[in-house]
């Protein structure tokens, strides 16, 4: 007669099921991105029919498909470590493409499916009309193509179709409503004009500080913004520093970093979050004075991050941590060289920034 051996099956500690879950879920937000990722590069080259224009702005496409660990979605609590790995999700998260100007960047993101709304905002009109909302007829009649050729799709899968980003002719972040950009991009202009736009305040609400005479609340409070990804056009050391100091004073630090030389031009892409010291929205610079002196937090380098990454204990065989040295390395040794060539005319001094930078740095070569 045959014996059947029953194998009593243990229930492994919760501890060990909340690590499975973890994993899975991370194994699938992986791929997801992945997926992501090409969606968004096939929208930038069908439109723009250059592999540069990818290149540019692929990290920036990188860093806004990568959520930060410390921010749960909106309206969602978290009760267990699995549903914290759930959260990395970027499901229910809005974006704001901050002078979209021909609007790829922010249809591109649109057509992952990833974000529950992208909007494009421009302060010209006709880039609007000859870029954005130009892609916007591309894209729907490539879609339409696609439908009539396959006979099978029902009108519900129709409906399966990630939604088109919004297009709006504007000046900033003032044509957004809260809720509108939990994530704001900013890519292509220069490291001044970023900080005027991220500094602007409502002309309406509380005053921060009525003694002073500052009226309103900065625009970015006022919209709920948790992310910033920026990419300027001019990658100078003293306008990086100066940018980063600007968000550190307004409680934003760099989460992510990436560099990239392409054709001799480097490319710095950054992304913020806000300073887990920072509770307290619209405070001054005197408030943030005092913090930075009593050692709180203090302002990151740029590119502090990407050397980090590059001197730590990582792979070496990795090719694309290889890559982001040898661009670290030809930005700092073309831009320590172009300041001391500088400062040997009569009479030059080097800044406050170019001189931390300098000191900072000084051991790459």
């Amino acid at each position: 007669m045959l014996q059947l051996s029953v194998v009593q099956w243990h229930r492994p500690p919760p501890r060990i099921c909340a690590r499975i879950i973890c994993c899975w879920f991370s194994s699938h937000f992986h791929h997801q991105r992945e997926e992501a990722m090409a969606s968004a590069k096939y929208s930038i080259q069908m439109w723009a029919n250059k592999s540069r224009s990818w290149e540019r702005l692929e990290p920036v496409v990188e860093l806004a498909l990568s959520p930060d660990p410390l921010i749960s979605r909106r309206d969602e609590t978290i009760t267990s470590s699995a549903s914290s790995s759930s959260s990395l999700s970027l499901a229910g998260q809005t974006l704001a493409d901050i002078g979209t100007d021909h609007g790829m960047l922010a249809q591109s993101l649109a057509m992952t499916g990833l974000f529950e709304k992208v909007t494009g905002v421009d302060l010209s009109a006709r880039a609007l009309e000859r870029g954005g909302l130009k892609l916007e007829k591309m894209i729907l009649k490539r879609r339409q193509t696609q439908v009539t050729k396959s006979q099978s799709l029902s009108g519900d899968d129709k409906q399966q179709w990630p939604p088109l980003a919004e297009f709006r002719c504007g000046s900033g972040l003032t044509v957004l409503q809260p809720g509108e950009a939990d994530i704001v991009c900013i890519a292509g202009m220069g490291a001044r004009t970023m900080a005027e736009i991220l500094l602007a305040k409502s002309s309406t609400g509380n005053a921060i500080n009525a003694s002073q005479g500052e009226k309103g609340v900065l625009l970015l409070d006022q919209l709920g913004c948790q992310r910033l990804v920026l990419q300027p056009a001019n990658a100078k050391p003293h306008r990086l520093c100066r940018l980063y100091k600007t968000l550190f004073d307004i409680g934003w630090v760099p989460l992510e970093e990436r560099i990239l030389n392409l054709s001799g031009g480097f490319f710095i892409s950054s992304s913020f979050h806000r300073r887990h010291d920072y509770s307290d929205v619209g405070a001054t610079k005197n408030q943030n004075k005092t913090r930075c002196e009593n050692g709180v937090e203090s302002m990151a380098m740029p590119l502090s991050l990407v050397l980090a990454a590059a001197t730590s204990n990582v792979t070496k065989s990795d090719e694309r941590l290889g890559q982001q040295q040898e661009a670290l390395r030809g930005f700092v040794n073309f831009h320590r060289d172009w300041i001391h060539s500088v400062l040997r005319h009569p009479g030059a001094t080097a800044t406050e920034f170019e001189s931390k930078w300098l000191n900072y740095f000084d051991h790459v070569r």
